[in-house]
């Protein structure tokens, strides 16, 4: 809903608003993730006890996803309310198919921690291909800067 407002906006308006979103939810993502990091041997042992301490490890490597996908999403809202929704279906095809390809190889050599970076991994791949789709936007001058 938020981008919905700017669809007909000037691109400066849609890119101060997007880059706005995305500082917001990039603070908000960068804090969460060393939080869940440090905090997820606690958060395992009391929400599930001691049987579930292998468990760690992979929490603590998927932690570092969520900063990339707090971006992500923004970047993903951004372009499905300015009518790009085909650019979301290639990110998302994206994040398919090297997250497969990353599980393939990853998982014979560090099993579930394997599939947990390749995770990471994947979502950095797609947070990549939403940053390129949203590069006109992202790199727009503003009105004020003309040709000198």
């Amino acid at each position: 809903p938020f981008f919905s407002r700017f669809q007909k906006s000037s691109e400066f308006i849609q890119r101060r608003n997007l880059l706005k979103s995305m500082r917001i939810m990039g603070i908000i993502g960068f804090f969460l993730s060393p939080a869940l990091f440090f905090l997820s041997k606690p958060l395992i042992e009391l929400l599930f006890g001691d049987g579930f301490s292998l468990t760690i490890e992979i929490l603590r490597i998927l932690s570092w996803s969520i900063f990339v996908f707090y971006l992500a999403f923004i970047l993903i809202a951004f372009l499905v309310t300015t009518g790009r929704h085909k650019k979301t279906v290639i990110a998302m095809i994206t994040l398919l198919a090297s997250n497969l390809l990353l599980n393939l190889v990853l998982f014979p050599f560090f099993g579930t921690a394997g599939i947990a970076a390749a995770t990471v991994f994947s979502s950095l791949i797609m947070l990549a291909v939403l940053l390129y789709f949203s590069r006109e936007i992202l790199i727009a001058k503003s009105p004020d800067k003309g040709n000198d």
